[in-house]
């Protein structure tokens, strides 16, 4: 590779550029114009040579001095009898060739020189302005302009840069507290044409592993291959898609033009991890996941005659059937007369398959082989889990059995990693509600309690805050029951009353961990709470779940557990209650006049004076969305889910109403109201407006409300 010297710019009437004599430093590699390239940082003024390198031309385009100067082994860099004697010949005594009888030492003396040589003539002019104006330039220049990095910041990561010798965006990738890393990616897609990736079932869904790169060459590089549409083209994600290295490397590896794709930080070491168990180098897929792969037309010859077929084919066909159509949950209940097959999809369960009653003993007996359960004990419950592939993607299935009257019920939950949102920028929070929850969540201290029944998502928005917790800095803890999901860089705990560890239990362990951030499953009893409450007032960040109707209910909870207002005052920053509504199919959806829908609502036993009371109000002659039912939603109109909120935070006005001997929840409610809270009924009719759902899905999560 030939770096020009026209890109850099005269001083003091000598032509400037990797040499002193005005000759270029040449790389065996394809020549790369630095005046049509605006991402490189080219300072004013040539840099005094016992000055730092203040302007890093490499590192914003190379990635590092150490990639330029790799592989250096031109002879203008060796001392001669002519530079010997030179005292501005920037060369220290050990790198001296003439003292060094191994080549490989030679080289790399050479190399030490060039370095020293290439610090002394690129740089600032020095002054802070120059330093501002040579490292600022092409797309962090862009990013500032366009307001998406404040320039301290900007200038900050740049100097990072510098110092480490990596690339922009690798540096700011590793930086904590960037609440809108969405929207920087979402520009440096538009930069390099191509849409980021965002979530991490699309993510799983095109990786894939190649051969001609490994699990350690992916992280030192930052990138993972993606299956590409076209053969002819490789295409990669990469953390920064404007490394040219790296889509040079890429492109000689494969022996291919290159596609890159910009990825999110965290969904990159998401993947990473899961590249590094497709890496056939280092383990078999088949050792770690129970594969479970069922073509189309053998889904239909399945389901055409059960008893036909082997019983580890008919679970297989019910577990691959059940991931296939969003299922959480899959029942296999005996009935006496027959095995139901039932999928809870959206929360609502729907019967998928009848089978006949002589094949319950044996599908019983193989999910609980696959479970690592005791398959001739029928007479107690068992708790399990398994790890199966499902077309490449990793899903745990927890498993628990239940004698019945008519035999062993089983419940396998499907626990799928891709559903979870890496950052609460992707909950679906209003602007005001994603502002708090990310100021609290990056407070040093505090409670952040959750409250909603089971199955309203709040284990989702506990891992999506702790996913925004900078992990390396702070050391988390959590003590959970079960543990339901793996986050990389958070030391999880399970419960296990068998032997005495409890939630309280391991609390009381926990804070003995040096922890900066806790999150506790589930405060069930007054010795949790208490202790949940004393870890937040002691300096520590704790998460946890209460089941409570509203935000301002789980504080009422707390109160009925006797746990002194005064301390719940103090030590509760963050109250959030949370409902999941289903949304409505977009593929059957059209309007209807509102009358048809207050006679819809009608027919579903819900009256006007209901619909008063809830404070709808729905106009007989306004245009409103509904949706018909079609194969896609599987005639129920809805397809997908979405979380509605209620926060608020604590204030003093509110600390005042709380510690007030004449406390009084109903005025407490109002208080908070008045500061801004919206409720979650509230949300969900602004997702009605929206046409993201329907006036009877709210009726039925919220209207007891």
């Amino acid at each position: 590779m030939t770096v020009e010297n026209r890109a850099v710019p005269a001083g003091g009437g000598q032509k400037p550029g990797l040499n002193p004599d005005g000759r270029s430093l040449n790389i065996d590699e394809p020549t790369i114009d630095l005046e049509a390239d605006e991402t490189l940082l080219v300072p004013d003024n040539p840099l005094p040579a016992d000055q730092e390198w203040e302007n890093p031309v490499v590192e914003g385009l190379l990635g590092s001095k150490t990639d330029l100067l790799d592989g250096i082994s031109d002879p203008q860099f060796d001392e001669t009898e002519e530079t010997r004697g030179d005292p501005d010949w920037p060369v220290d005594d050990n790198s001296r060739s003439s003292t060094i009888d191994n080549e490989q030492e030679a080289r790399a003396a050479r190399q030490r020189a060039a370095r020293l040589r290439i610090d002394a003539n690129l740089g600032g002019s020095g002054t802070a302005a120059a330093k501002k104006n040579s490292i600022l330039k092409g797309f962090p220049l862009e990013l500032m302009e366009r307001r998406l990095i404040n320039e301290r910041k900007a200038v900050s990561i740049a100097l990072q840069t510098r110092a480490s010798g990596k690339t922009f965006f690798r540096t700011l990738a590793q930086e904590r507290g960037m609440g809108n890393l969405e929207d920087i990616y979402r520009a440096l897609g538009e930069r390099v044409g191509q849409q980021p990736i965002e979530a991490k079932g699309e993510l799983f869904d095109r990786l894939y592993h190649a051969d001609w790169l490994s699990a350690g060459q992916a992280e030192q590089r930052a990138i993972l291959p993606l299956i590409s549409p076209d053969p002819d083209v490789t295409a990669f994600a990469a953390i920064d898609p404007l490394d040219v290295v790296d889509q040079d490397w890429v492109q000689r590896q494969s022996k291919q033009s290159t596609v890159v794709v910009p990825i999110l930080p965290d969904l990159f070491w998401e993947g990473l991890s899961r590249y590094k168990k497709l890496d056939l180098d280092n383990v078999k897929e088949s050792e770690l996941f129970i594969p479970i792969d069922i073509s189309w037309s053998k889904e239909e010859e399945v389901q055409a005659d059960f008893a036909d077929w082997d019983i580890p084919v008919v679970v297989n066909y019910i577990i691959h059937r059940s991931f296939e159509q969003g299922a959480s949950d899959v029942h296999v209940e005996p009935t006496g007369d027959d095995l139901t097959i039932r999928y809870r999809v959206d929360g609502m369960l729907h019967e998928q398959a009848r089978l006949p009653a002589s094949m319950h003993a044996p599908v019983t007996s193989r999910i609980k082989v696959l479970a690592d359960l005791d398959v001739a004990e029928t007479r107690r419950p068992q708790d399990g889990r398994m790890s199966v592939a499902i077309r490449d993607r990793p899903i745990d299935i927890r498993v628990s059995t239940l004698p019945m009257v008519a035999g062993e019920k089983v419940v396998m939950r499907l626990l799928d990693e891709s559903a979870l949102r890496p950052r609460p920028e992707r909950l679906g929070l209003s602007d005001r509600d994603l502002q708090l929850l990310l100021d609290k969540v990056s407070a040093p201290l505090g409670m952040i309690l959750l409250s909603g029944p089971t199955g309203s998502g709040k284990t989702t928005t506990l891992y999506s805050c702790l996913s925004a917790i900078d992990r390396i800095s702070r050391n988390v803890v959590t003590v959970e029951d079960p543990v339901e999901y793996r986050l990389k860089g958070v030391h999880q705990m399970q419960v296990n009353e068998a032997i005495g560890m409890t939630f309280a239990t391991g609390l009381r362990t926990m804070l003995r961990q040096d922890p900066d951030v806790i999150m506790v499953g589930e405060c069930r009893d007054v010795e949790t709470s208490a202790m949940a409450i004393q870890a937040a007032l002691t300096g520590h960040l704790v998460f946890t779940t209460i089941h409570s109707n509203s935000a301002i209910g789980a504080v009422g909870r707390l109160v009925d557990m006797k746990i002194d207002r005064f301390l719940i005052a103090n030590a509760l920053s963050l109250s959030i209650a949370q409902r999941l509504l289903r949304c409505t199919c977009k593929h059957c959806q059209t309007t209807v006049d509102g009358r048809e829908i207050i006679a819809g609502l009608r027919s579903e036993g819900i009256s006007v004076e209901k619909l008063a009371h809830l404070g709808i109000d729905i106009d007989p002659d306004q245009p409103c969305p509904t949706t018909t039912g079609c194969p896609r939603c599987r005639h129920t109109g809805f397809s997908g889910r979405q979380a509605v909120f209620e926060m608020f935070s604590m204030t003093d006005e509110a600390r005042l109403c709380l510690v007030s001997d004449r406390f009084d929840l109903a005025e407490f409610r109002q208080i908070t109201k008045d500061q801004g809270m919206s409720t979650m009924l509230r949300s969900g009719m602004a997702l009605v407006d929206e046409g993201r759902t329907s006036y009877s899905e709210v009726v039925r999560v919220l209207g007891e409300m």
